[in-house]
């Protein structure tokens, strides 16, 4: 390392590679030489790749160049003069880009003028010359330039081809790039290796350094300097930190720091010296293992609640690490914890080859039927995070027959009017404050189960939305005759949508929704503020209120669903926001707007494939279509969607709702803009899909929809559509008309 940063005044840009698993010292040993970079005037900058963060472009280099603005501006007026001037220089027009993603920037070079408007791949491409420009200013002779990008394994593909065009293109001096990752974490199909070995063809530009673990000799001199004794004296507890440990430092550290914290190390001042039972440490090493594991568990659980989700997954795998041979016989509760919290992590950071990998492992020897469910809700919630909804109802039917819940394979309209004529008999003798007086659930196998049913209902409504009323009557069910637990929440929501979308009784659905509502409030229970928000008002509430009602709480409920993490809700909450605000007679301009805020929040989200997603591109579609001049404005053809490139067949795999919504809006527009040659076509279209709008107020929108357009398509007996429009009307309106 001390030879490249030599090299970095008089040879080409150069890539230094740090490998090694965690906790071996990649960061440590890099940042030992900072000050070697400083006797050379140079700058040091670093970033660090996080795992949750790979979908979002240049986000460690945006870190590090933070860094780099906060150090500029620092220096004498003089010197940040002369850098204004190179920035200037190299920016040109184009500095507002640069203070978009670094807004200390403008510190520096000022306001600047705004950069003129261009398509999406411009806009990309125009980002990636100026980053490019703005990387050259400081790779200079005078001041090289050191940048350090931590956890690599980790890195962003826009990163990854910066730093391979920083690399490659002839003539970039005074640059040194330094990678760490973990060897242990990518085999020679990552993306990062694939790259890597291209980049080594091209250039040459790659060295290496392996940092491999400590050996008995080299513990046993910290260990001597450590505890102000001799070498001899400390080579036994060397050679048991090293059989403890596999000589990884940060282990070692923190098995000696245990030793020091439960007194088997202490200092005896009677002698002035440090002292240590070798027998007690050897028969107690198994505890202090487990004591290192949960620890390591502890400190994960407290990074995850910080979202620093790359780090608690650190600090699990570690206690993954720590956890002894028979572990899952000896300390079961642990072993559990620490491979659950790894699933639960890796969920969170989007690592689904990992999550997959240690719901394997753990499978072989979870053998308690609770601990079980609790892994599949996790895998139930998993299918959700990649938009695979019907994977997540097949997991979810599989949990609840684990808890002895099982369903039948095909739902016949019996067994419907048995379920919700067995919640009826149930709740005869049971007023709205009697619901909400239950006592509170104790029964664990029963709160799972409605922990499950509740993970059930958002893919359900898509997949097979037969179900709703056994899952409401179950989950009703469970709540009258054992309590309320947290989960019953949103199965009195559910059980009030059933009764208006099925039995006609609006008052009531209406009712059970509020109490579903009231109870968040009276629990205090705001993780469940969205789903109860999006069943209320998306699918019981239009039907007794005006929809502008549940326009605020849509909102304020998205809002709380972020901050609680319950993402899918948020995104059907923000959904439902948008399409009462037009149905509201909101402006048009103003729905555009909202709309490309909050689709580019959900963007961020990593939502861009959802279905809400695609709802919300087939509004904007809309609005842009009224909005614009175009003479084909019955066709949703545009920047927001384009129906030539996403076909009918494509939203097929989106399920039901996707294709209504398509058909509804296709049919209103052809309405309006009088375009009537597919009208029919396109309303038949949507009520072979109507089930997937079950309860929504798009269907009383397209049926208004239909009801004109046919009205409108039998007024003219001539036309080639009345007889097919003619028995349309006659069937759907039981109307004779001539």
């Amino acid at each position: 390392m001390s030879d490249a940063i030599d090299r970095i005044v008089d040879r080409p840009a150069e890539l230094l590679l740090i490998t090694g698993p965690p906790g071996i010292g990649k960061t440590l040993l890099v940042n030992q030489f900072r000050d070697k970079l400083l006797e050379k005037r140079g700058y040091f900058v670093s970033g660090k790749c996080e795992q949750y963060k790979r979908n979002t472009p240049f986000s460690s280099l945006i870190q590090a160049f933070n860094w780099l603005i906060t150090r500029l501006l620092t220096e004498s007026p003089a010197s940040l003069g002369a850098w204004r001037s190179k920035l200037e220089t190299a920016l040109t027009v184009n500095g507002q880009v640069m203070v978009d993603v670094l807004p200390g920037l403008e510190l520096i070079i000022g306001k600047q003028p705004l950069v003129k408007e261009l398509g999406p791949t411009e806009t990309q491409n125009r980002f990636h010359f100026v980053l490019e420009r703005f990387v050259e200013v400081f790779t200079q002779k005078e001041n090289p330039l050191v940048i350090f990008l931590d956890d690599i394994q980790w890195i962003d593909q826009a990163t990854l081809n910066l730093l391979e065009m920083i690399i490659t293109t002839p003539g970039n001096k005074h640059i040194l790039m330094i990678g760490a990752y973990r060897d242990n974490e990518v085999d020679l199909h990552h993306p990062l290796i694939q790259a890597l070995n291209r980049l080594d063809k091209k250039s040459g530009a790659i060295q290496s350094i392996l940092l491999k673990p400590l050996e008995e000799r080299h513990m046993a001199g910290i260990i001597a300097n450590t505890l102000k004794c001799t070498e001899e004296e400390a080579n036994p507890l060397a050679k048991l930190c090293l059989k403890k440990t596999e000589g990884n430092p940060f282990y070692f550290k923190q098995f000696l720091t245990s030793l020091y914290h439960t007194k088997i190390i202490s200092f005896d001042s009677m002698t002035n010296r440090w002292t240590w039972n070798m027998k007690e440490i050897d028969t107690q090493t198994t505890t202090e293992k487990f004591q290192l594991a949960r620890l390591n568990l502890r400190a994960g659980i407290k990074a995850k609640k910080s979202v620093a989700y790359s780090d608690a997954l650190m600090f699990f795998r570690t206690a993954k690490e720590l956890l002894p041979a028979g572990s899952w016989t000896d300390n079961y509760s642990l072993a559990f914890d620490v491979f659950y919290s790894l699933i639960e992590s890796s969920l969170l950071s989007g690592d689904q080859a990992s999550m997959d990998f240690f719901i394997e492992s753990a499978s072989q020897h979870v053998g308690d039927v609770l601990d079980k469910v609790k892994i599949s809700h996790l895998r139930i919630l998993s299918c959700y995070s990649v938009n695979n909804p019907a994977e997540a109802v097949k997991f979810s039917f599989e949990t609840l027959k684990m808890l002895g819940i099982v369903y039948p394979a095909d739902v016949t309209p019996e067994d419907i009017q048995f379920a919700l004529l067995n919640i009826e008999a149930l709740l005869k003798e049971k007023n709205f404050d009697d619901l909400i007086a239950l006592p509170n659930m104790e029964d664990r196998e029963k709160i799972e189960t409605l922990r499950i049913i509740s993970s059930l209902l958002h893919g359900i409504y898509f997949v097979a939305p037969q179900y709703f009323p056994l899952l409401a009557a179950t989950s009703v069910e469970l709540s009258v005759k054992y309590g309320n637990a947290p989960h019953s929440i949103p199965g009195y929501a559910v059980y009030g949508l059933v009764l208006c979308a099925m039995a006609n009784d609006y008052e009531k659905g209406f009712r059970f929704g509020m109490l579903a509502t009231k109870l968040v409030e009276k629990t205090g229970y705001r993780e469940f503020t969205s789903q109860t928000t999006v069943i209320f008002y998306n699918l019981i509430a239009h039907w007794k209120q005006h929809i502008i009602t549940g326009i605020p709480f849509l909102k304020e409920a998205h809002q709380i669903g972020l901050e609680s993490g319950d993402i899918p809700y948020a995104v059907d909450c923000i959904h439902g926001y948008c399409y009462y605000s037009f149905f509201a007679g909101k402006p048009l301009g103003f729905l555009c707007s909202e709309l490309d805020y909050n689709m580019s929040k959900l963007t961020g989200l990593h939502q861009e494939n959802s279905l809400h997603y695609i709802l919300l591109q087939i509004y904007h579609q809309v609005f842009e279509n009224f909005i614009s001049k175009e003479e084909e404005q019955d066709l949703l053809f545009g920047e927001n969607f384009n129906e030539r490139q996403i076909s009918a067949d494509d939203l097929q795999t989106r399920g039901m709702t996707a294709l209504f919504v398509f058909y509804t809006f296709k049919s209103f527009l052809g309405l309006v803009f009088e375009k009537y040659e597919h009208t029919l076509e396109y309303i038949n279209k949507g009520n072979e899909n109507l089930a997937g709008a079950t309860s929504t107020y798009h269907i009383p929108f397209f049926k208004f929809t239909e009801t004109i357009a046919l009205l409108v398509l039998i007024k003219d007996k001539n036309d080639p559509e009345y007889s097919k429009s003619h028995r349309c009307f006659q069937v759907r309106s039981g109307c004779l008309i001539c």
